[in-house]
């Protein structure tokens, strides 16, 4: 398995780029609603992998979105 990235979420009542560990708006305190889609970071590539151990036993949990493009 490839390094991890965390996913991207952008809030529908503010208009403001979440970080996937963050279930409701860091903005507005809206939760995250089923509707709004997980976005890959803006430059993948640069993208810090993550390392650590809590958010990475909540990545090994398994999967809270499937991939639009590959569906995984």
């Amino acid at each position: 398995m490839g390094r991890k990235i965390e996913m991207h979420w952008v809030c529908s009542s503010c208009g403001h780029r979440n970080l996937g560990r963050h279930k409701s708006c860091q903005r507005c305190g809206d939760p995250k609603d089923a509707s709004e889609p997980w976005l890959m970071p803006e430059d993948p590539g640069a993208a810090p992998s993550v390392t650590d151990p809590a958010l990475l036993r909540q990545a090994n949990a398994g999967p809270d979105w499937q991939c639009g493009y590959c569906g995984s």
